[in-house]
């Protein structure tokens, strides 16, 4: 008869040595595991770790925050800029008139110095645009707000330093930034200010000649007392007759001012007191006690020797359609655009 105590022990005594034997196994095995890990993790390149994006900042803080974000990405507001709205309005020389004819704001740019990259953007607004701006009675007395074309925002008050202030408050909230100044001028000044660089030279762009003889299409022409104002002011009647298309001449215009300008105060390093004297005597300016000196520095810094980068003035995306109701254009600039131009122009990437 065999010994079954005897049997029992000896496979107990093997079932422990097969454990010991799989425990050493494994604990060789996740050693060796281990070893090659740290090894690999020694030698390997560092690789980006993800990390959560942060939150979108409010839209309304795109353009008055000092830092925001924007898909992700961190912005941080330039240093040193000075914004200034300049607006043109359809008056010819009149210094008092009454309420609801101030003129409507049909030239809107929007120039931003940037002192730290010694450059300027110029950002063309369609007089078009639809924003909420301030309305008034015939007797002049706030009567609130509406959403109505942003050129009517100079139309309601007897007093151009009001209506200048409700284009600049109507601008600020069309694009959400702040604006610092405004300079403004009617139709009796475009002349003078055309005669301060001699006459603009202007290639057109379609037949005018509706206007005036020498507007043939493809003509070149330089702009006397005469001619200056029907070409930066006709639209009816000439093309389509759209706004857009008078935008294209303004942006015409401003070119040529801007690099005939630029010639003579390289020629002549007396012409931007000249231009500063000129300006001042035919615009409107929002701190009239200080606009010569501030005007001076200005242009000295940016025709001068410093002599900044001027952009080339544009227009932001936009769509249109003619109100059922009242038959006129509107224009609806695009929300991205704005977002997209502020961020380029106001902001840089935050470090």
């Amino acid at each position: 008869m065999r010994n079954h105590s005897h049997d029992r022990h000896r496979q107990h005594v093997s079932g422990l040595i097969l454990l010991i034997a799989a425990v050493v196994i494994l604990a060789a095995v996740l050693f060796l595991l281990n070893r090659t890990e740290e090894e690999n993790a020694a030698t390997a390149p560092d690789l980006p770790r993800a990390t959560a994006q942060p939150e979108d900042s409010p839209r309304e803080d795109i353009g008055l925050a000092e830092r925001v974000v924007w898909n992700g990405r961190a912005y941080q507001m330039r240093p040193n800029l000075e914004r200034v709205l300049l607006i043109g309005y359809d008056k010819e020389g009149e210094t008092e008139y009454g309420n609801r004819e101030g003129g409507q704001s049909d030239f809107l740019v929007l120039a931003v110095i940037d002192d730290g990259a010694e450059a300027v953007s110029l950002l063309q607004i369609d007089r078009d645009s639809m924003v909420r701006l301030k309305t008034y009675d015939s007797f002049g007395r706030p009567a609130g707000s509406k959403v109505m074309q942003i050129s009517l925002s100079h139309l309601w008050t007897g007093n151009v330093d009001t209506n200048d202030a409700n284009t600049r408050e109507a601008v600020q909230n069309l694009l959400g930034i702040r604006v610092d100044e405004t300079v403004s001028i009617d139709f009796s000044g475009i002349a003078a200010l055309n005669r301060l660089v001699g006459g603009v030279k202007v290639t057109l762009r379609e037949d005018m000649t509706a206007i005036d003889p020498a507007f043939e299409a493809g003509a070149t022409v330089t702009l006397d007392d005469r001619l200056v104002v029907p070409f930066v002011r006709a639209r009816r009647g000439v093309g389509d007759g759209l706004n857009s298309s008078r935008m294209a001449r303004h942006r015409d215009y401003m070119n040529a001012f801007i690099d005939q300008a630029e010639a003579l105060a390289r020629e002549d390093s007396g012409y931007v007191s000249t231009l500063v004297n000129g300006l001042y005597d035919v615009a409107n300016f929002s701190h009239a006690s200080s606009a010569k000196g501030w005007m001076l520095n200005r242009l000295n810094k940016i025709l001068g020797a410093r002599h900044y980068t001027i952009g080339r003035p544009a227009p932001l995306e936009f769509s249109w359609d003619i109100s059922e109701r009242t038959g006129f254009r509107e224009v609806h600039v695009d929300d991205d655009a704005i977002v997209a131009w502020v961020l380029e122009t106001l902001y840089k990437p935050a470090k």
